[in-house]
């Protein structure tokens, strides 16, 4: 029985709501069409039972996907466990199966549309949450976790903070799971003649999903490879605790019961002091200092010490690496065969972890130019896990090979488990700038600028694309439109370019002014600019000289960038990827010098 909700457009009330998807339907869907359409028929009659026998009601199915809310924490818990549990035992015997789904729940405030569909806050913390899921868990927020922490029934695991998109502040994040006892009463409720209850104790994911690259190795001026990777899924820990750090285990009388097929073999144990360590290190990556890289870098090394085949550490460790040197705290080319060493161990100890995978897809793409290599890890890691933060990072490498429709490809894939994703905005926005095409890439990138004011990649890339397009008005807007505080020497230089040189002065189409007098006063000004935000610490930074280079180029300094691009090949600069589809070198693409760079990227060639 559905429990009555008030439905008139425009009200807000308190509910708790979940988001669940089907976990690889996007390769299901590519590869067995029948196969996808029956999970998703089966989805939707299993979320109907679950939610509408626990006082909720199923607000929109998304294709994959499901989006519910209830009137209790309580009953939102239940219904998720009983869809988890049920799905699963309904495809076991299915090709590939047991597939399984991943779910995420909120307690908060929801605002009712006209058409019945809810959204707010309260929604987008619940489709966080579901992202940040393992296969066949449910994580909560901790607002349902007040609401659940004093039921016996329920194992809740303190899984700690995590960062995520749009929030300032971390997440604190919990999995729930039931008691076996309550996981047979679940099933029981579920279950038809046709499907007898079975319940055996299934184990925990072995290995924990790992860590991503929160940490990026590219400066701002370009979306490098590995910051399309974004927000990890979260690591399952050892042992249960609850939030205190008192041990909760279950006990033999209360074994927690988890929507994952049992396997024969034992389940090795990990010792719960690297976890905490990498647990530690990656709070402190996620500071992006210098000092708390290098301490982030300390602890997951002790971390591996503890537990040599922790795959999850040997992958942070390489982020903390690239992250150190990308600040010039250490050098470049001397972190790199480190990182590259601790991605490949990573992959030696647990090769289905497809974000290792990806990872060193993006270090052979972008740090040396191992464009074969690259694709087939990035191949690898959609084989393995079709998740969107991969199919990005897997756009950026084929964008950067001017393979602009097999980029949008990877893309749309994207969209189709995150419609509404800011990342995916993003990404699709770059990939149609870097195409040439200008029009939508400004519908694309204005559409995440509003979602995220703050990122100034885009903001840039939305004014030059106004500035293409005879917008120059509108690029000053959007560029004014940032913390005036910021002194990034780029955002500042572009500031500069846009604004006009003198009173009255006419403006020409895109990046051409309209007077060789503007034009002579416009470069001067950003000579000037230019002078005033490079500080001598910008030199550390890898991606300096390629910075630079593209600067002089918008200053008209041919001789000048080719020097920086000379220098850029030796640092090694990532951002050297984007010579051959970034527009902004669209002026010197025919000049001896510049073509020769290119192909000398293109065959792999890096300076001796």
């Amino acid at each position: 029985m559905t429990t009555p909700l008030n439905k008139s457009s425009g009200s807000h009330r308190l509910a708790a709501i979940w988001f669940a998807d089907i976990v690889g339907f996007t390769r299901l869907a590519a590869e067995n069409e029948p196969l996808a359409l029956r999970l998703v028929q089966t989805l939707q009659a299993a979320a109907t039972t679950a939610v509408e026998g626990h006082e909720g009601k199923i607000v929109k199915f998304t294709g994959d996907g499901v989006l519910a809310e209830f009137a209790s924490a309580r009953g939102g818990a239940l219904g998720g466990m009983q869809l988890l549990l049920r799905f699963q035992q309904l495809t076991e015997d299915w090709p590939e199966g047991p597939h399984e789904i991943r779910l995420g729940m909120h307690l908060g405030d929801v605002t009712v549309a006209a058409d019945g569909d809810i959204y707010g806050d309260g929604v987008n913390r619940a489709a966080r949450l579901e992202g940040l899921a393992e296969p066949g868990r449910l994580l909560v927020s901790e607002d349902v976790y007040r609401q659940l922490r004093s039921r016996p029934d329920l194992v809740l695991t303190d899984l700690g903070s995590r960062s995520v998109k749009g929030y300032d502040d971390p997440l604190q994040v919990y999995d729930a799971e039931p008691t076996r006892e309550l996981a047979r009463t679940l099933l029981r409720e579920a279950a038809t003649p046709e499907a007898p209850v079975e319940v055996t104790r299934p184990r925990r994911s072995v290995r924990p999903i790992a860590v991503g690259l929160t940490v990026g190795i590219l400066s701002f001026v370009t979306l490098a490879l590995w910051t399309a990777l974004g927000t990890p899924s979260s690591d399952t820990l050892p042992i249960s605790q609850d939030r205190e750090g008192a041990d909760s285990t279950p006990t033999s009388d209360t074994p927690p019961v988890s929507p994952v097929a049992v396997e024969a073999e034992p389940t090795p144990t990990l010792d719960p002091g690297a976890y905490e360590l990498l647990r530690r290190g990656r709070d402190q990556l996620s500071l992006g200092t210098p000092r708390s890289m290098a301490t982030a870098a300390e602890l997951f090394t002790q971390s591996i010490e503890l537990a040599p085949d922790y795959a999850p550490a040997h992958l942070a460790l390489a982020e903390a690496q690239i992250g150190l040197g990308k600040s010039g705290a250490r050098r470049l080319g001397e972190v790199l065969p480190l990182a590259k060493g601790h991605l490949e161990d990573a992959i030696r100890h647990d090769a289905d972890l497809a974000e290792a995978h990806a990872a060193l897809a993006s270090l052979l793409g972008t740090f040396e130019w191992d464009w074969e290599g690259a694709e087939r890890e990035f191949e690898r890691a959609l084989e393995i896990s079709p998740s969107p933060r991969i199919h990005r990072a897997f756009s950026e490498l084929l964008s950067a090979r001017g393979r602009h429709d097999e980029a949008l490809a990877q893309v749309a894939m994207a969209l189709l488990d995150e419609p509404g994703a800011v990342a995916n905005l993003k990404a699709r926005g770059l990939a149609l700038f870097r195409a040439r095409s200008y029009a939508p890439a400004r519908v694309a990138l204005a559409e995440a600028l509003r979602l995220d004011p703050a990122d100034e990649l885009v903001r840039v890339h939305l004014a030059r694309a106004q500035g293409i397009l005879g917008e120059r008005q509108q690029a000053r807007i959007t560029l004014e439109g940032s913390d005036q505080a910021n002194r990034s020497p780029y955002l500042q230089v572009w500031r500069a370019y846009f604004r006009p040189a003198t009173r009255g002065a006419a403006q020409g189409r895109g990046n051409r002014p309209a007077t060789r007098g503007a034009a002579q006063a416009r470069g001067n000004q950003l000579a000037r600019t230019l002078r005033e935000t490079f500080d001598p610490s910008e030199a550390r930074n890898p991606d300096a000289p390629y910075n630079l280079a593209a600067l002089q180029l918008v200053l008209g300094d041919q001789a000048g960038a080719a020097q920086s691009l000379q220098r850029a090949l030796r640092t090694p600069s990532p951002s050297l990827i984007w010579l051959a589809t970034d527009p902004i070198w669209d002026p010197v693409r025919s000049e001896p010098e510049f073509e020769r760079i290119v192909r000398r990227i293109d065959a792999g060639q890096r300076m001796p």
